[in-house]
């Protein structure tokens, strides 16, 4: 991804066809508390033709693979932070789904953001093992 994939002013990412999985070029959207960090950050005085992440995970000439923040997690960030090993780097993709489900976004928004091809691969990602009273279920006022 480059820097010029990022339209700061819509909040979108766009991911082109050689980007994604299945070949298709998809736009998502950003979290504005994600731009602002990077506006922060000053990623936007980047070239546009820039990596978004290259050497030192700054915006640079030389691409980084999938692999390069794999194996950072596993050999630092992860240790550092005291999580459990079982905790792989796909890992923050799946806290990123549940937590988006938990705070009431809904469903379909979810799985198109996280660009799943259909709900049901959306639901592999949440945990069913849930001990609390869901908050938006306490107050429903549906017809019974």
């Amino acid at each position: 991804m480059r820097v010029g994939d990022i339209n700061i002013g819509a909040c979108t990412i766009t991911l082109h066809e050689d980007q994604t999985k299945n070949h298709d070029a998809v736009t998502i959207t950003m979290p504005q508390k994600v731009a602002r960090l990077m506006i922060d950050l000053d990623i936007f005085k980047s070239y546009s033709s820039c990596y978004l992440f290259s050497d030192g995970f700054r915006p640079g000439e030389k691409q980084h693979s999938e692999k390069h923040f794999r194996d950072y997690w596993g050999k630092h960030l992860r240790k550092d932070l005291g999580f459990s090993s079982k905790f792989v780097y796909y890992s923050l993709k799946d806290t990123g789904i549940t937590n988006m489900l938990r705070k009431g976004v809904d469903a379909i928004s979810v799985r198109d953001q996280a660009r799943h091809s259909s709900l049901a691969v959306t639901n592999t990602y949440t945990p069913l093992d849930l001990k609390a009273a869901n908050p938006l279920m306490l107050t429903y006022d549906g017809v019974f």
